[in-house]
């Protein structure tokens, strides 16, 4: 990137040290500070984001995983009630074992 001067010359800035330079050169070391300060701080949004988005992403997996979890145990709960002789001991426990997902899970 080219920037014009108010003095009129073009001065290239490729990197963060380039402007960092013009910025305490045309502004003073107050200004630099200030503008070091600045992009510290984005630094550290940018890791705090950076965290919370991984963060997000575990808890999308974990949830993704209960929810197959909660459907293995439908199916379970399917077969036996399909099953001819409709077994109401291993049902209830079918349906205990979701429960106890989703209260995991929602609270």
């Amino acid at each position: 990137m080219i920037i014009t001067l108010w003095d009129g010359r073009n001065e290239p800035v490729t990197e963060i040290r380039d402007m960092l330079y013009l910025v305490d050169e045309y502004m003073g070391m107050d200004a630099r500070w200030w503008f070091e300060d600045w992009l510290k701080d984005q630094e550290d949004n940018e890791k705090a984001y950076d965290g919370l988005w991984k963060d997000y992403e575990a808890q999308q997996k974990d949830h993704k995983d209960t929810i197959r979890e909660i459907e293995d145990k439908v199916k379970k709960l399917a077969e036996i009630i399909e099953y001819k002789d409709f077994d109401g001991k291993a049902a209830e426990k079918a349906l205990r074992d979701i429960y106890h997902i989703l209260w995991r899970e929602l609270r």
